[in-house]
């Protein structure tokens, strides 16, 4: 039976909860789905209009920063890119997908290490996704041949039937020397 005391706590709590609502919801949300929209169509420019309206309304929109991220970096605009997909992280440090989608922008503005670095984190943060290793994999592909088998071995295990990754596998493998490992994976990649 409800008490008089547990009616008020319920109704706050609900009062509460409708009031949160407008910090999902709301003109940045519409602004950010109208975004959404737009980069599917690749209209990247107007996409990026879109969502930098819902950033005018709310700065802590880590996905508006993503995804904005995301079409600068379809644009080659690096720079902007990583800008923007920085800011992701610092709003949602343990969203594994932050983490993934600068790497790739670092990466073109040289800054390898910093790319590097990323892809781990986003690694780490979601081991299931296969995405992470497989870049890492290509990141240290000539440089550490040995660190790229490691990673692309986890993309396959990961995505077993990904004719792609085993194929980066066996080109790991050549660069560490590994030439029997090497066949093998090449010729699980062409039966793929």
């Amino acid at each position: 039976m409800l008490t008089t005391r547990r009616l008020i706590h319920l109704l706050t709590l609900s009062l509460t909860l409708l009031m949160a609502a407008p910090a999902w919801a709301g003109p940045a949300a519409d602004h950010y789905a109208k975004g959404l929209k737009l980069k599917k169509a690749g209209k990247l420019d107007e996409a990026i209009a879109a969502m930098e309206k819902a950033l005018a309304i709310r700065t802590d929109y880590a996905a508006v920063h993503q995804s904005i991220g995301i079409c600068y970096r379809k644009k080659k605009d690096y720079a902007n890119a990583a800008k923007h997909l920085r800011e992701a992280i610092k709003l949602e440090p343990k969203w594994a997908n932050a983490h993934y989608s600068p790497g790739l922008a670092l990466y073109h503005l040289g800054k390898k290490d910093e790319a590097i670095k990323a892809m781990e984190q986003a690694a780490k943060l979601d081991p299931k996704d296969p995405l992470a290793p497989e870049q890492l994999g290509v990141l240290y592909g000539r440089k550490a041949p040995k660190k790229a088998v490691i990673w692309l071995k986890k993309a396959c295990k990961l995505k077993p039937n990904d004719a792609r990754a085993r194929h980066k596998l066996g080109i790991a493998h050549r660069r560490a020397g590994q030439f029997k490992e090497a066949e093998a994976a090449l010729l699980l990649a062409a039966n793929s």
